[in-house]
């Protein structure tokens, strides 16, 4: 079943731009990932340093191999750098209403 992946997180003040320009960069190898329908990323309009990735994919479990990948890759321990706590993941089924 489809699943909507949201993660919700605080950029650091100092850390924008950069987080702005390395997601640009790693973002691309996320949408070739097998299962990735769509990936944005959103940022609040009333708190720019609140962001939010709005991810879909084939299921929870291609996300959750793909989760697996990033971390191998030190992809989380570098983003970590640039956000300020911890990341909120939720996962939603899509109820095609």
């Amino acid at each position: 079943m489809t699943c909507l992946v949201h993660i919700e997180f605080r950029a650091r003040p100092e850390s924008v731009e950069k987080l702005l320009g390395w997601l640009g960069e790693i973002l691309p190898d996320t949408r070739c990932r097998e299962g990735c329908v769509s990936v944005s990323v959103t940022r609040n309009q009333d708190d720019p340093l609140n962001f939010a990735f709005v991810e879909l994919w084939d299921s929870r479990q291609h996300y959750e191999r793909y989760f697996v990948w990033r971390q191998e890759q030190g992809v989380l321990q570098h983003l970590s750098t640039m956000v300020d706590g911890e990341a909120i993941f939720r996962y939603f089924d899509i109820v095609g209403l």
